[in-house]
C-alpha cells in the first residue's frame, strides 16, 4: 500500500464530506481519529470508506496526530484535516511523485481561503510538510510539528507542486469551530510554561494575525524580537516568519517608518528570499508608494523562487504572486497594456490563480468568442477560478457568463459564486440563469439585486422594501445614503459592480475609506474610463490625476492645470505624466511634450504606453553638450558670471571643478524656485544638471574601479534629478542630499587640480 491519509477530527460533519471525496484515487486507505464529535462526523466517515476511532482529547494536537499514525498501512502518510481538500490535479501529482519514492518527506503548498464564503480570497500558499514515510512522530501542542523529527532522523525532504486548499480560517467556519479562542488558550497556556519559546510566540502572533488584531501582534513580534536581538534564536526560519509578520501588523497599523526599518533590516539578514522585499511592496502598495512598490516586486522577482524544504517561503513571492502584484500597480499607473502582459506572465508561472484570471479576463476584449474560448480553456482546470471567469464575463455582460453556471463544480466555495450569478441573471431576465430551482438563498440575493438596481434608479423607497428580510444590508447601504464617514466599500465592491451601479459607486468611492485597496479592481471594471467623473477630494496624488484629467476632458483647461500643479507634489505617475503632455501639446508646446516624455521615460522605462507616446512624439535623448557650452555665456543659466570669459582658454581639469561648483550654484536656484512656486524655473535648472552630469560621464574612463564608483554616483544623482523633474517637492527633503554631493566633489576635483 503506498499512501494513507490521516486525519484527526471533531464535529466536522459540515465539511468531511467534501474533504474525503478529494482523496478518492489518490489515497489507498483513510484514517480518521474522532476526538469526540457529537454530530454525524464518524458516520459520514465510515460511509466514505474510511476507518475510524475513537480517541479522547487530551488538549495535545502532537498526541492526537500519533494516535492516527499509528493505525496507517501505507509506505506513505498525507496528514489533512476535514477543512481542508486537495484539489484533484494535485492529488495526481502527489500519486505521481510518491510512485517514484524519491525523499522520505515532502512539503506541500497549504492554501488558506481568507474572508467569507460569500467573498473570499485565496492566500498564496505556504509550504509546510504533509507528507512523509510512515515512522516519524509529531511533536508540539499546538500547530504540531513532524519537520523537527524527519530532520533527526536524518530524512531527505523535497518539495512538491502540490497544494492543500484550506477553508479554516473563513469566517464563518472560524465563528462555529471557536478555533482561535481554542488556539489562543493552548498557546497562552504553552507560554506561561516556557515564556521565551520562540516557535509559541511566534505561533501566537499568527494566531492574533488571523483574528484581526495587529496591535497584539506587534506586541509579542517585540518580545521575540527582543529574544532574537540577546541571541536567544538559533531558528532562522522563525525568525524569517518574525519579520514577516512584524511588517504585515505595522503596516496594517499605518507605521510605514517601521515597515520600512524592518524590511532594510531583514533584507540584511535574509537577501536571497524574496519573501521580505515582497511583503514590504505590498504595505508600499498599500500606503500609495506605487514605483517603490514595482521596485520591490521587481526585486522579488529578480531573487526568484525559493525551493526550500526547512523555511516556509511565501509560495510565489519570486514569481506569479509578484508579477500579478506588478500587474495591478501598472493598473494603477494607468499602463493597461503593461499590466495585461503582467498577468498573462503570473498565469503562465501558475495557472491556479482566480484573482489574476479575473483581471486579465476583464482586461481583454471578452465578447470576442475566441478570447472567450481561451479563458475557458486556461480556467477550465479549477472550479474556482472558471467561477471567477463567469463573475467576470457577467461584471462585463458578457452572454456566455451565464452559459458557464451549471459548468461550476459545486464546491463549498464556488457555490455562494454560483448562487450570486444566479440571482443577478434572473433579475436580469436571462433565460439560462434561471435553470434549476430557486431556492430561498437565490431568492434572497435576488432582491438584494432588486434593491441595489432600485438604489441606481433613485427608488430608496424600494429598496428598502426589497431588503426587509435582511436589515443588516439595508442598514450598510443606508449609512452610505446618509453620508456617514468611515465606511469601507468592499464589502459590497462585486455586487456593485456585478449590478453595474455605476451612479451609485462613482458617488460612493470618494468616502471610501478603502478607496486606495479598492482602486486597481475598479479599473479592471467597465468604469475604467468613467473614474474620472467621481467628485474625487484630491486628497491622493492619483486623485489628483483624475480630477486633472476630467477637468481636461470637460475642456477646462485652467483647472486640469491646477489639478495637475497639486499632483506634482505627489509622487509621479504615469497618468499623470501623460495628463501634462496632453496639456502641453493642447498649447502647442511640442518641445514641452516631449521632454516630459523623456523624463517619464526615464523613471518608468518599462511602461509600454510611454514608450508609444514619446516614439509618437518623436522624443530622442538630449544633445550631449560640451563644457565651454555648459558653462559659457550661451547658457544663460549662471547666476556667477564670474569666469565666463576665461571659459575657452580654461584645462579640462579646470572645467570639470568649475561645472561641479556651477552643480551647486544650480541646485541652490532649483530650491529656491521650488520654494517659490516657479515649477518651469525648476525644470530649467534641473535639466542643466542633467546635461552637466552627461557630460561629466562621458569623461569617465570606466574600465577603471574609482571610474565607475564616479559613473554609478552620477547616475544615482541623474535619477534623482528625474523625480525632481517630476516631482518638484522631492527638492526640499532632498535638497542638502543633492547639495553635498555637487560640492563634496567640487572640492575633490579642487585638490586633484592642485
Amino acid at each position: 500500500m503506498l499512501l494513507s491519509a490521516c486525519l484527526i477530527v471533531k464535529n466536522e460533519a459540515h465539511v468531511l464530506p467534501h474533504c474525503l471525496r478529494s482523496l478518492q484515487g489518490v489515497a489507498d486507505e483513510i484514517v480518521v481519529v474522532d476526538t469526540g464529535s457529537t454530530d454525524d462526523t464518524s458516520r459520514i466517515a465510515e460511509s466514505l470508506g474510511a476507518r475510524v476511532y475513537q480517541f479522547e482529547w487530551t488538549g495535545d494536537f502532537a498526541v492526537a496526530r500519533n494516535e492516527s499514525l499509528r493505525y496507517a498501512r501505507g509506505e506513505y502518510v498525507l496528514v489533512i484535516d476535514a477543512d481542508e481538500f486537495l484539489p484533484k490535479e494535485s492529488g495526481l501529482r502527489l500519486r505521481q511523485a510518491l510512485e517514484k519514492r524519491r525523499a522520505d518527506a515532502y512539503t506541500v503548498d497549504l492554501v488558506n481561503y481568507l474572508g467569507s464564503v460569500s467573498r473570499f480570497v485565496r492566500s498564496p500558499g505556504v509550504r509546510v510538510v504533509r507528507v512523509f514515510r510512515r515512522g516519524f512522530s509529531y511533536i508540539g501542542s499546538i500547530h504540531e510539528q513532524i519537520l523537527h523529527d524527519v530532520i533527526a532522523k536524518g530524512g531527505q525532504i523535497e518539495v512538491l507542486d502540490v497544494e492543500i486548499h484550506h477553508l479554516g480560517y473563513l469566517a464563518e467556519f472560524v465563528a462555529l469551530k471557536g478555533k482561535s479562542d481554542r488556539n489562543l488558550e493552548i498557546l497562552n497556556q504553552a507560554l506561561a510554561i516556557d515564556p521565551d519559546n520562540f516557535f509559541h510566540i511566534t505561533n501566537l502572533m499568527a494566531e492574533y494575525a488571523r483574528i484581526g488584531d495587529p496591535k497584539k501582534v506587534v506586541e509579542l513580534g517585540e518580545r521575540a524580537y527582543n529574544l532574537f536581538q540577546r541571541g536567544r534564536v538559533n531558528q532562522p526560519h522563525l525568525v524569517l516568519r518574525m519579520y514577516r509578520m512584524m511588517i504585515a501588523a505595522h503596516g496594517e497599523l499605518g507605521n510605514y517608518d517601521r515597515v520600512e526599518a524592518l524590511a532594510n533590516e531583514a533584507e540584511l539578514s535574509f537577501p536571497n528570499i524574496p519573501d521580505v522585499p515582497f511583503v514590504h511592496a505590498l504595505y508600499m502598495m498599500q500606503c500609495g508608494h506605487w514605483r517603490k512598490a514595482i521596485q520591490l516586486f521587481e526585486r522579488s522577482r529578480e531573487i526568484g523562487e525559493i525551493r526550500s524544504e526547512i523555511i516556509d517561503t511565501i509560495a510565489g513571492a519570486g514569481s506569479y504572486v509578484a508579477a500579478a502584484k506588478l500587474g495591478e500597480l501598472w493598473l494603477l499607473e494607468g499602463d493597461v497594456e503593461l499590466a495585461r502582459e503582467y498577468f498573462v506572465q503570473s498565469l503562465r508561472e501558475n495557472l491556479r490563480q482566480e484573482g489574476t484570471l479575473f483581471f486579465l479576463a476583464s482586461l481583454l476584449p471578452l465578447n470576442d468568442p475566441s478570447v472567450f474560448e481561451q479563458l475557458r480553456a486556461l480556467a477550465s482546470h479549477d472550479p474556482v477560478c472558471l467561477a471567477y471567469l463567469a463573475l467576470a464575463a457577467a461584471v462585463w455582460r458578457v452572454d456566455c457568463a451565464w452559459g458557464l453556471i451549471n459548468e461550476i463544480e459545486h464546491t463549498p466555495v464556488t457555490a455562494p459564486i454560483a448562487t450570486k450569478l444566479r440571482a443577478l441573471g434572473a433579475v436580469l431576465g436571462i433565460p439560462s440563469a434561471k435553470d434549476g430551482l430557486l431556492d430561498s438563498t437565490i431568492e434572497r440575493e435576488i432582491r438584494w439585486y432588486e434593491a441595489l438596481f432600485a438604489l441606481e434608479r433613485g427608488d430608496c423607497g424600494q429598496a428598502e422594501r426589497r431588503l426587509h428580510d435582511q436589515p443588516e444590508r439595508w442598514e450598510y447601504l443606508h449609512a452610505w445614503l446618509t453620508s456617514k464617514q468611515g465606511l469601507r466599500i468592499d464589502p459590497i465592491l462585486d455586487e456593485l459592480l456585478l449590478a453595474r451601479a455605476d451612479q451609485l459607486l462613482l458617488a460612493w468611492l470618494p468616502r471610501a475609506e478603502d478607496r486606495d485597496l479598492v482602486l486597481s479592481r475598479v479599473l479592471a471594471s467597465p468604469l475604467r474610463e468613467e473614474v474620472w467623473k467621481a467628485a474625487w477630494l484630491g486628497e491622493r496624488g492619483w486623485e489628483c490625476d483624475f480630477l486633472a484629467v476630467g477637468a481636461f476632458r470637460c475642456r477646462d483647461i485652467q483647472a486640469s492645470l491646477d489639478w495637475l500643479e497639486r499632483g506634482l507634489t505627489y509622487e509621479p505617475t504615469v497618468r499623470r505624466a501623460i495628463v501634462e503632455i496632453d496639456l502641453a501639446l493642447c498649447h502647442k508646446n511640442i518641445v514641452h511634450a516631449q521632454e516630459v516624455a523623456r523624463q517619464a521615460s526615464r523613471l518608468f522605462p518599462e511602461s509600454k504606453l510611454l514608450e508609444r507616446i514619446a516614439g509618437s512624439l518623436g522624443v530622442s535623448p538630449r544633445p550631449m553638450r560640451s563644457s565651454d557650452d555648459l558653462l559659457g555665456e550661451g547658457s544663460g543659466l549662471n547666476p556667477h558670471r564670474a569666469y565666463q570669459s576665461s571659459v575657452n582658454s580654461m584645462p579640462l581639469k579646470v572645467k570639470i571643478v568649475k561645472l561641479h561648483e556651477r552643480g551647486v550654484e544650480c541646485v541652490e536656484q532649483i530650491r529656491a524656485l521650488v520654494d517659490q512656486g516657479d515649477i518651469m524655473g525648476a525644470r530649467t535648472y534641473i535639466q542643466y544638471v542633467q546635461d552637466i552630469i552627461t557630460f561629466l560621464r562621458s569623461n569617465l574612463d570606466t574600465s577603471t574601479e574609482a571610474g565607475k564608483a564616479a559613473d554609478a554616483a552620477y547616475a544615482y544623482f541623474y535619477k534623482m534629478l528625474v523625480e525632481w523633474y517630476l516631482q518638484p517637492s522631492k527638492a526640499v527633503s532632498e535638497y542638502k542630499q543633492m547639495r553635498d554631493f555637487w560640492q563634496s566633489w567640487a572640492d575633490t576635483w579642487a585638490k586633484v587640480q592642485a
